[in-house]
Formats: C-alpha cells, sequence, structure tokens
C-alpha cells in the first residue's frame, strides 16, 4: 500500500512542479527533477492523509559539479486520498 500511495504521491507532485526538460526565453535548457526526502502517511476514518517532503533540482547547462551545483529548493505538501486511493 505504501508504495502505491507513493506513487500517487510523486505523480501529484511532478505535476505540479512542472518536472522535466525545459528551455528558457534564452535557449538554454534546463532539467527539473525531484527527490521525496520524507512520506508521512496517516490512516483516517475517510482515507489517509499524507505528508510529503521533497527537494526540487534545476539543473542547468551550466551546472557542474562541485563548483556550481544544481539549484535546489525543498517544500512540503500535505494531500488527503480516499480510501481508493483517488485525491479528495
Amino acid at each position: 500500500m505504501r508504495e502505491r500511495i507513493k506513487s500517487i504521491v510523486m505523480s501529484i507532485i511532478t505535476t505540479d512542479e512542472k518536472v522535466g526538460e525545459t528551455s528558457g526565453g534564452s535557449g538554454h535548457l534546463a532539467d527539473k527533477s525531484l527527490k521525496i526526502d520524507k512520506l508521512d502517511i496517516k490512516e483516517v476514518e475517510k482515507g489517509y492523509i499524507v505528508n510529503v517532503e521533497y527537494s526540487v533540482y534545476i539543473s542547468t547547462e551550466f551546472t557542474y559539479e562541485p563548483d556550481n551545483p544544481p539549484y535546489h529548493y525543498t517544500k512540503h505538501k500535505e494531500i488527503n486520498l480516499t480510501k481508493d486511493l483517488s485525491v479528495h
């Protein structure tokens, strides 16, 4: 069950954060990816309350380790799911 919920949460935040390759107005490429840092699932009467903390990473063609690492930030989101795992 945990893996199925994690997959649903990943799908939601991937869409919300517009993960993937993009091109800016200048024509430079960037890639946005994410990683789930913490996933807390609480079962309640009507379904599940999922609290997720995740990191978003933005890499560009100018990104190189260790001198110019990818820009990143962290976010928190609460997602309510019904018993049949649809978004409430």
